[in-house]
């Protein structure tokens, strides 16, 4: 026999928002990890770049990471975190499923978002050339989210904050 003491509030983000960051060296991945989640990320999608530094990345220490930030922010949710996927792999993927935005400092600002949107921050030193062209050749939309060049994982906090 059960009785319901307490009915809670359903706490979900309020669009489904893809970061797909690439990995950064040190203890940033967790920062990202955490700060995202709070803001209301739904799915992490850690990158494999050119410039990418730090190629290991701890998924179920990174799952614990989300869980924890999910229970702390009184989501009602917990983000998936995926393995690490090499950029043109993702883009292969995502493009044409969800509204990507090619987040960095200045350029045009896209207002107008949908309820999937992927947001693809660079790595520590910027994108190369070759990705660069990648990016054209999609003619992904620009989020600038700063007249300043942003650390990366300040970056990734930044762009999901003005989406979500």
């Amino acid at each position: 026999h059960l009785q319901m003491i307490t009915e809670l509030e359903s706490n979900l983000p309020s669009r489904n928002v893809y970061l797909l960051f690439s990995l950064l060296k040190k203890d940033n991945n967790e920062h990202i990890l955490q700060k995202a989640c709070e803001l209301g990320v739904s799915n992490f999608v850690p990158l494999l770049s050119e410039r990418t530094i730090k190629k290991d990345f701890n998924i179920e220490r990174a799952r614990k990471i989300v869980v924890e930030a999910s229970e702390q922010c009184g989501r009602s949710n917990i983000p998936h975190v995926r393995d690490p996927v090499h950029l043109d792999k993702a883009l292969a993927e995502y493009h044409g499923k969800l509204q990507l935005l090619l987040c960095q400092a200045g350029g045009q600002q896209s207002t107008d978002f949908t309820d999937k949107v992927g947001l693809i921050v660079g790595p520590e030193g910027g994108w190369s050339e070759r990705e660069l062209e990648i990016f054209k050749s999609l003619d992904l939309p620009h989020l600038a989210l700063s007249p300043f060049v942003l650390r990366a994982e300040t970056a990734a906090i930044v762009a999901a904050s003005k989406v979500l």
